[in-house]
């Protein structure tokens, strides 16, 4: 199935009387430039999902073999740098929500350009959805692949979080 759903608003302000040959001069230089910004945004997201993984699984490394736990301020050291690695984590998680909405949107827009100019299916009208399933009958999408990603990643930062808190724990018997 594709997608060939357009916003109602027009690219072009057509009460403005530009000369028509103009008008697609203009329309084919922003969709020029909105499919440098997709690429753009594309390739933010690609190097986000490589970097991000790839340097929290060596920060935890690195945080559970240097760090020692053998004292209350080093267990606590390590707690801050951890939380610093959750709280970075969730920036990036909120930066890359945002271009996403940036993404669909010049989505959206070359639609209505590729509409204006005349053509039926192009590279994003007319754009092929997601129908295949997963394993357990869930659509595959750019959406779900980043929420297992980051959740992933998540899950490694809160899992050193409870690793320093049960030693901080063991520093301070019951007795």
């Amino acid at each position: 199935m594709r997608n060939y759903n357009l916003t109602d608003l027009p690219t072009m302000d057509k009460d403005k009387g530009i000369d028509k040959n103009k008008e697609v001069d203009i329309l084919k230089e922003i969709y020029n430039e909105t499919n440098s910004n997709y690429r753009n945004l594309a390739d933010i997201r690609f190097k986000l999902l490589g970097f991000v993984p790839a340097i929290s699984v060596l920060a935890w490394t690195e945080l559970y073999k240097n760090i020692l736990v053998d004292t209350v301020i080093n267990t606590i050291s390590g707690m801050v740098i951890t939380m610093l690695g959750l709280s970075i984590t969730y920036g990036i998680r909120i930066y890359d929500n945002r271009n996403n909405e940036l993404y669909n949107d010049l989505v959206s827009r070359a639609r209505k350009i590729e509409d204006e100019l005349g053509i039926h299916t192009g590279n994003f009208r007319g754009r092929l959805e997601a129908n295949k399933k997963d394993v357990f009958g869930k659509t595959i999408n750019h959406g779900r692949a980043l929420n297992i990603i980051y959740l992933s990643v998540f899950i490694g930062w809160g899992l050193l979080m409870l690793w320093y808190l049960g030693n901080l724990i063991k520093l301070f018997p019951l007795s």
